[in-house]
Order: C-alpha cells, then structure tokens, then sequence
C-alpha cells in the first residue's frame, strides 16, 4: 500500500486486497465491507465504486490512470 499511495485506484485495490487477506485469515476482526468503503469514497468525492472484485471509475469517460 505505501508503493500504491500516489495512486488512487491502485491504493484502493491495495487497501480492498489487503482487507480480504485479513477477512480469509481472521473471520472475528471486523473489517470495512464495500458499502462502506463506497461511502467513503463519495463522502470524500473520489470518483471510484468498489464492486468486487472490480474497482470502477464512476464516470466511465473520465480514465483511470494505473
């Protein structure tokens, strides 16, 4: 994730993998689902839609640089 940090949807992949990864191995840590981390990502005006396993730009005409 710190490689990925100058770049949003790369970090936000990062972030979405890595939280999978913990969700595999420790079922009791509560852990954000995609709702939540698509509110986020409104609230903070990012223009990305978690819909997994895919991260989506939400206006599709606007590219997404990776």
């Amino acid at each position: 994730m710190m490689a990925a940090a100058e770049n949003a949807p790369t970090f936000i992949s990062a972030f979405w993998d890595g939280c999978e990864q913990v969700r595999a191995d420790y079922p009791e840590v509560g852990l954000p689902d995609a709702d939540v981390i698509n509110q986020i990502l409104y609230e903070h005006e990012l223009p990305y839609e978690l819909r997994p396993p895919a991260l989506l730009a939400r206006h599709p005409q606007a590219p997404i640089a990776v």
